[in-house]
């Protein structure tokens, strides 16, 4: 990808694959809390495109811990987006956030035996 910056976020099998196939360098593959990558840090690392690999999928954790659950495969997915949308207002590069996303946003029944 000519001129362009992509941040991979996640350090699962599909953003580890995605960092691998695409020949990522490591400092453009984002292992730690997505709450950790502020516009500060956005606006260092100045990608064009972020590929959101991250995310809570295990089922039995995501039944258990239904806020949780949200908060990292909702919330904070969202919140980048606006972060990273922000630093794009009025620029001329084209900018992409791609989500990759699981199943996981539970809403019950809970503790279902």
């Amino acid at each position: 990808m000519p001129n362009k910056k992509v941040l991979v976020i996640g350090r699962g099998h599909i953003g580890s694959y995605i960092k691998e196939s695409l020949d990522i360098p490591e400092e453009y593959h984002w292992k730690g809390l997505m709450s950790e990558l502020t516009e500060e840090k956005l606006k260092e690392l100045n990608p064009t495109i972020i590929i959101n690999a991250s995310g809570k999928t295990d089922l039995h954790w995501c039944e258990d811990n239904p806020i949780e659950c949200n908060y990292h495969n909702v919330l904070q997915p969202l919140k980048l987006y606006y972060r990273f949308s922000r630093l794009n207002v009025n620029k001329s590069k084209k900018s992409l956030y791609i989500h990759l996303t699981t199943g996981c946003s539970w809403d019950g029944p809970y503790k279902v035996n």
